[in-house]
């Protein structure tokens, strides 16, 4: 018999969470002012220089 999922949060036995997805994408940002210069597309492919 397998042991019950735990939440490692508070240990409790609970069969309710949020799932929390990260996505991510590719900028190019100015170093001086930190604002984005340019934002990249997936499934373009552009050589970094």
């Amino acid at each position: 018999m397998s042991k019950p999922y735990c939440c490692p949060g508070c240990k409790t036995n609970r069969s309710r969470f949020n799932i929390i997805e990260q996505i991510s994408h590719g900028v190019k940002i100015n170093p001086q002012t930190g604002d984005i210069v340019e934002e990249y597309d997936q499934n373009v492919q552009i050589p970094f220089i």
